[in-house]
């Protein structure tokens, strides 16, 4: 697309204060014939909804996708079939995306140097020949739709809906659009899949509440409500989306920063009835993370199933892994791990889908290997990693969020939350073998590294992270056992690490011996301050595994690296103590030591902290902390440490248990598509698992039963081989523990 003339339908843009309705924009246009081939191209500052001849050609929700318009702005590419000879007509119905986000303050965004009312340019190729752009012809007025806002909700006046795309609409008292600023950032087609609604839910109870009904969907989700009602005129419907009722009530203080929000204006639909007959409303240009909608404005008779549809929707890939086994606990985990990830992948890895939006870069450091197991994501996160990169300052520095107005820089970075710079090329070449990811994001990453080796102090150690997050039992948030110095030193011997691979793949092999030698360095700095006798001096569970997961521990040492961990793991009763940097790492180490029994019990056990506590807690998405609450059967959520504010309760962050699953349970452990070794852990309170996972030109199916004493193992695979590793302990009936597997076959293993 080589049009940049953007066009709005004025210069005011909305805001809570001032509602500026969402503008349609129009062109007639004539053609002497129907072409044989046409390309519609369309870029937004902003989101849109294209129509042509009154037939809608949107690709999706919010489209073309959520970026900050000064670093990138998308535009989506359509083949229109339907231009005819003589009068057509191309029309848009904008939105304000991010272009125009309202935080209450909180992340800049009402503070952003680009924030303007949305626009719109377009160009129309037909049988190769240029038709019309955007520079000229179109008119304007004000929709429905009188306020839009991505996180604040969307209101709209049934009595001023028209048929705004129809060729029959009469425009000529519309007036002209106007000129619109080009935000200047690199122009770029949308390679994201398209956000769709790909499930729709009936409420399972509606429950009077003051003032209004509430409709529980069941879960946590995210996406919009569909209205479809009789009204009156004039009826005023409001919608309130969240995740907790308590005392019957609708309660959002989980969602809105302790009052931060105007309750107002978030999560918050409004539509005004025209009283013409059955009306149907659902939102066009803003989502909510929600299980509970309390409606407002409505009379007892309409208070009835069908007055509302949850749309849940989000990235529409599709689904790329699937796992099982004999416990319904880890069953269910994995199942509410990918109700997060769906709800937090809309274009860009969320952290929440409700209170922030925001594409918190930790997060997805900490969910990229589970999100790749599960769903055929690797080139959405490519998407979002290029704006990672040209978000990236001169001196290497990464903000915390992605897309940014300006925010993250001076707080909510730093090393784990950095990484994943490295950690998204570096997964992608894993899961698609592709390097496109690694050699774009390359020079990003050798300008970060210097910057890394710039923060360390005096004794090499660094510190300037948010820390292992959310902690087991503590507070939430900040407040966490583990120095900072001890997790972001580690973090960043794993980055380097990585980093060399990455850059290795990408043909940059001075860069990558730099993040080597840097390895080296921050490894004997950190043995220096706190390995004594081949033991690290911090005692607690995230420390210690950390160390044995990223090259702390030299081999002779891992032995006792692994007791003293267990040994911390029992002082807490046998359960985990750790943030979700940790986390990150707890389950991997038990299991390469041989204790995969031990952390699949931390994770099932139904007592606090686990993942059964969770869902014996009614949790139908992972929750952002593990708090423990006073009557986890009440349904009401209250925290047992007294603290009035619950927080998140659909994150992903936690969601890497899913891919230990996957590794050690199924035992699929992927080095490339090609090369894909099979080494299933046996766990002794399993009596059968099995794990499956596609790639774009192969798959490997997993399945292990008990057979008595004997395992019956089963491999399937296509595109893909490698070896079957057996854990210690254990043997192939004919002998031995590893051997290459076939396309297909069934091998009988014996206790040694």
């Amino acid at each position: 697309m080589k049009c940049r003339d953007f066009i709005a339908g004025g210069t005011e843009f909305c805001t809570a204060e001032k509602h500026v309705a969402a503008p349609v924009l129009r062109r007639r246009f004539a053609l002497e014939k129907a072409p044989a081939r046409a390309k519609l191209s369309v870029a937004a500052q902003g989101f849109y909804r294209v129509f042509l001849n009154g037939e809608e050609l949107t690709k999706g929700m919010m489209a073309p996708y959520i970026s900050n318009p000064e670093k990138t702005i998308y535009y989506d590419v359509y083949a229109p079939k339907g231009l005819r000879a003589g009068e057509n007509v191309l029309a848009f119905l904008l939105g304000n995306g991010f272009c125009n986000a309202q935080d209450n303050g909180i992340w800049d965004f009402t503070r952003a140097s680009f924030r303007s009312a949305p626009s719109v340019a377009c160009e129309l190729v037909c049988d190769g020949a240029a038709v019309l752009t955007s520079a000229e012809g179109f008119v304007t007025a004000p929709s429905h739709i009188l306020y839009d806002d991505i996180r604040g909700g969307e209101r709209a006046d049934g009595r001023l809906e028209r048929d705004w795309a129809s060729p029959a609409l009469d425009d000529s008292a519309w007036r002209k659009a106007v000129p619109a600023k080009d935000h200047g950032g690199r122009l770029l087609r949308c390679k994201a899949h398209p956000v769709r609604v790909f499930a729709e839910h009936t409420p399972v109870k509606i429950v009077p509440s003051e003032g209004g009904y509430i409709y529980d969907f069941g879960k946590n989700m995210s996406g919009v409500a569909r209205l479809r009602i009789r009204g009156v005129r004039g009826q005023r419907i409001g919608m309130h989306f969240g995740e907790i009722v308590r005392g019957g009530k609708l309660d959002l203080i989980n969602l809105t920063f302790d009052g931060k929000y105007d309750e107002e204006y978030f999560q918050h639909d409004v539509y005004i009835c025209s009283g013409e007959g059955e009306e149907v409303f659902q939102p066009a240009f803003t989502y909510h993370g929600f299980r509970y909608v309390f409606v407002t404005g409505i009379t007892p008779q309409q208070a009835e199933k069908g007055l509302l549809t949850a749309c849940e929707a989000g990235s529409d890939f599709r689904s790329a892994g699937r796992f099982t086994c004999s416990d319904k606990t880890a069953n269910a985990v994995q199942k509410i791990t990918r109700q997060s990830d769906r709800a937090n992948f809309v274009y860009i890895p969320t952290d929440c889908p409700h209170r922030e939006k925001n594409g918190w870069t930790g997060d997805v450091a900490l969910s990229c290997e589970q999100f790749l197991y599960n769903f055929d994501c690797a080139k959405d996160l490519a998407v979002w990693l290029g704006d990672l990169r040209r978000a990236q300052k001169a001196n290497g520095q990464l903000p915390g969020i992605v897309p940014t107005a300006g925010w993250g820089y001076a707080w909510g970075n730093g090393p784990a939350w950095d990484l994943a710079l490295i950690e998204v090329p570096y997964r992608i070449m894993q899961f698609t073998g592709e390097t496109g990811a690694a050699k774009t994001a390359a020079p990003a990453i050798a300008k970060y590294l210097p910057y890394l080796a710039a923060k360390r102090d005096a004794r090499g150690l660094t510190a300037y992270g948010l820390g292992d997050w959310c902690e087991t039992g503590t507070c939430g948030e900040g407040d966490y056992s583990t120095p900072l110095e001890v997790t972001d030193t580690m973090v960043c011997m794993n980055l380097c690490a990585k980093a060399a691979h990455v850059l290795d793949a990408a043909g940059r092999p001075e860069a990558a011996a730099y993040a080597r030698r840097l390895f080296k360095e921050l490894k004997g700095a950190f043995r220096a301050a706190y390995v004594r006798d081949g033991l690290v001096t911090c005692d607690t569970q995230t420390a210690q595994a950390m160390a044995l997961m990223y090259g702390v521990y030299e081999e002779n040492e891992r032995a006792a690296g692994l007791k003293r961990l267990k040994e911390l793991i029992a002082a807490e009763n046998t359960h985990m103590k750790v943030g979700t940097l940790g986390g990150r790492v707890l389950f991997d180490a038990l299991a390469e030591g041989g204790e995969a029994d031990l952390a699949l019990r931390l994770i099932v056990q139904k007592s606090f902290p686990s993942y059964g506590y969770l869902l014996d807690c009614g949790a139908t998405t992972l929750w952002e902390a593990f708090h423990e609450i006073v009557n986890k059967k009440d349904g009401e959520h209250r925290r047992k440490d007294g603290h009035p504010r619950m927080l998140s309760l659909d994150h992903h962050f936690w969601g890497f248990v899913s891919g230990w699953f996957y590794k050690y349970i199924a035992g699929i452990r992927i080095l490339s598509p090609r090369e894909v070794n099979v080494q299933p852990c046996f766990a002794a309170s399993l009596s059968k698992a099995e794990g499956r996972h596609v790639f774009t030109h192969g798959r490997i199916r997993v399945r292990w039963e008990r057979k008595g004493e004997e395992i019956a193992l089963f491999v399937q695979s296509k595109g893909c081989g490698g070896r079957i590793v057996l854990p210690a302990g254990y043997v192939f009936a004919e002998g031995g523990s590893e051997r290459a597997y076939g396309a297909e076959g069934v091998y009988t293993v014996r206790p040694e």
